[in-house]
Formats: C-alpha cells, structure tokens, sequence
C-alpha cells in the first residue's frame, strides 16, 4: 500500500489511515471518500463529532436547545476522543423517482468510531465501539466507489450502464441492473469487499436488515426495511457474509437473521 500513500488527504490521521488501509485492506481511494478523522475544536469549545451524532429532531431537548443533562452525561465522553467518521452514502429510496443523470440525496447518517469508546451499560465489561446518530432511524452504508472498482464490478456482472446511469452514481446502477449484492456487517467490511470488486452492503448490525418493532416500540411483523428492501428485486443474487463467531449464542442470533432474510425475501435468488 506504500504506492498510495500520496492519495492521503489532510482529513485522516495517520493512525486511522492505518487501521483502514493497511489494516483492513481498504482502497485508499474508498478511505479518502468515505471516511475522515474528527477532533475537538478549540474555537466552538466542543467535539466535531456532536455535530455528526445529534442532528435528529427526535432528540429530547431544553428550551434553549440544549441537549438534557442525561443525554450530555452519556455522550460526555466524545470531547476527550477523537476518532474517524464513515459516511452512509445515498438513500436508495430516491432512485425511482431519479431523471437521467440526477444524483441521488446523500444521507446525513454514519457511524463514528472513537479511539477510547465507552462503556455499554447494559454489557458489563464491554465498550460501545461504534456510535450511530442518536435517536436516528437507522440506516445502511452504500459507500461512494472509484471509477476504476465501479467499472470493474460493471464488467463482472456483465453489465454496461448508461452515461446518465453513471451520473446518477454506482448504486444507482447496482440497483437499476440488478448487480449482485453481499451484504456484511459494518462500514469497514463494506469498503474491504467493495476493495475487492465486489458490490458490498453494509448493516450497522447483523439484525439491521429488518424490523421487528413500530415507531413506539410495538412488536410487529418482521420486515426488511425500506432501504434494503429496494435491493430485493426479482433474480438478483444476494450474498450474506457475516463473521464467523464461536460463541453459540452469536451463532444463533445470526442464524435466525439469514434464516429470516432467506424465508421473507422471495423476489431475489440468495447465495451462500
């Protein structure tokens, strides 16, 4: 990865630019556009990261504006970390209603990784190594690819876009060409396969696929959510790859998430 060590840009600290590149394997070309290092501003008296994390009108707040005291409590931790930032890309609920050549929204949603994360409360012993916008509807990562993989992935499924299909951005075309998908865990996994040419979804959690509960908490029936659902198109091939753990509870609670994606999902043909 020495060769590229020029495509650095100013936006990532050189300790995340190894963990992703040379650790993770990710090109740096997918890095550059999709991630960058956050820090605390001297000038606004506070963390970047507050910005990337409490944009959500759900959050409950003062009169002012502030944030409640429970809620700084539990975040006070983000002004004493930096840490790196991995954008979620482009809503696919946009793409039907695209002309030739529009581009689809961007989303504002991510994931923030601290380098010294907190404790989860609710895991005794654990840290919360990824944090996700508060109060937020979660999302999916669709990372902005090189020309160069985008082509390649192109060739691979045998498919030629249009120019204005181009326009409208790689996911725009996986979707509308029905590229195969696979589909991980986390925005680091995403870029690695999507690295080595393969077009790559992916979930903030392995249960993040679908819901299970309303908007008030309500148990309802399964169902993939908006976002993934647009991938589920008649003869697409769809790849789950998940880690291989060795905890038996983990390996359940992924079996039953494949299991429920290979049961409900009856419009697209689903590989191993």
């Amino acid at each position: 990865m020495d060769k590229f060590v020029n495509s650095r840009t100013n936006n990532i600290e050189h300790k995340h630019w190894h963990e992703l590149v040379v650790n993770s394997a990710i090109h740096p070309l997918i890095v550059s556009a999709n991630f960058k290092s956050l820090y605390y501003d001297s000038i606004e008296q506070c963390h970047e990261s507050w910005e990337y994390l409490m944009y959500s009108d759900q959050i409950e707040r003062k009169n002012a504006g502030r944030l409640t005291d429970k809620t700084l409590q539990v975040y006070a931790y983000l002004d004493s970390t930096d840490g790196w930032w991995c954008n979620g890309g482009v809503d696919p609920r946009t793409f039907p209603d695209l002309l030739p050549g529009d581009k689809p929204k961007e989303k504002l949603w991510g994931c923030y990784k601290p380098d010294s994360p907190r404790p989860d409360a609710q895991k005794p012993g654990k840290f919360i190594k990824y944090e996700h916008p508060y109060k937020a509807e979660l999302s999916i990562f669709l990372l902005e690819v090189p020309k160069d993989i985008a082509e390649f992935i192109y060739l691979k499924a045998g498919v030629n876009p249009s120019h204005s299909d181009r326009q409208s951005g790689f996911w725009y075309s996986v979707w509308k060409h029905n590229i195969p998908v696979t589909i991980v865990e986390g925005a680091k996994k995403a870029a690695s396969i999507l690295t080595q040419g393969d077009a790559a979804i992916g979930l903030p959690g392995v249960n993040a696929a679908y819901r299970s509960k309303d908007d008030q908490g309500n148990p309802i029936e399964s169902q993939l959510r908006s976002e993934i659902a647009m991938f589920a198109t008649n003869g697409r091939e769809i790849r789950i790859c998940f880690d291989h753990d060795s905890k038996t509870k983990t390996q359940v609670n992924v079996d039953k998430t494949q299991q429920f994606t290979f049961d409900k999902d009856d419009h697209s043909e689903l590989g191993d």
